[in-house]
């Protein structure tokens, strides 16, 4: 009896392992809405005595990214239309740029009282950030398969949720994004895929990107 049961698990398939792993490029734009102040009262016309008295204002701007990280795949990627994957990413968002150079119709006040028109370039303080900001992305998604073979070309959509985890000045931020994307089986096991993303950010309010991904993946099953 026990070398009937040993000569059965010899010939017993072995489980296919499903999925796969992939390494990623990222690039896009941001928005960010840049805080800076005016060192002559726009209401009462008249010189500030101490910086705490600066009137605010913001401007909106839009920040290149680029990035990169590896994904992993949940799911038969050369049959199914439908497949999982999880995104970790470091990325970093280009400095912003001197809102002295933005004093115009795009500018904000924060204070409705505020007279935007008399806001002169010469008494903007600025408060920018002019270095990269370093992060790190974690997105759980999926890949639905619209039009095309899985095994082949395939045109599908594309999302993930996620958050920027790890940030160097604190600012972490919750992210939901959607869009269309492409997978084409280069033979067996590799397949290259890229899609073309909008995405929301969060943190106090929203704010809008956009953002093009490419993926080389080398498949399990």
């Amino acid at each position: 009896m026990r070398r009937f049961i040993g000569a059965a698990l010899l010939l017993a398939p072995a489980p296919a392992l499903a999925g796969g792993m992939g390494i990623m490029a990222s690039g896009g734009l941001h928005q960010e809405q840049v805080y800076f102040y005016s060192s002559h009262s726009t209401i009462n016309d008249r010189v500030y005595s101490s910086q705490f008295d600066y009137e605010q204002f913001r401007v909106n701007q839009y920040i290149p990214q680029i990035g990169g990280g590896f994904e992993v795949l949940l799911g038969d990627a050369r049959d199914d239309k439908i497949v999982g994957s999880v995104r970790v990413l470091y990325n970093a968002d280009l400095a912003q740029h001197d809102p002295s150079e933005q004093v115009d119709g795009a500018v904000v006040a924060t204070n409705p009282e505020s007279n935007v028109d008399a806001l002169s370039v010469d008494n903007v303080v600025g408060a920018y950030r002019p270095d990269i900001r370093h992060m790190g992305f974690v997105m759980v998604g999926l890949s639905w398969g619209l039009v095309g073979d899985p095994n082949g070309l395939q045109f599908a959509l594309v999302g993930h949720v996620g958050t920027a985890l790890v940030t160097l000045d604190h600012t972490e931020f919750f992210m939901a994004q959607a869009g269309p994307g492409i997978t084409y089986r280069l033979n067996r096991r590799t397949q290259l895929a890229a899609d073309l993303q909008y995405q929301a950010r969060f943190r106090k309010t929203f704010t809008h990107s956009g953002s093009g991904n490419v993926s080389l993946r080398y498949l399990f099953d």
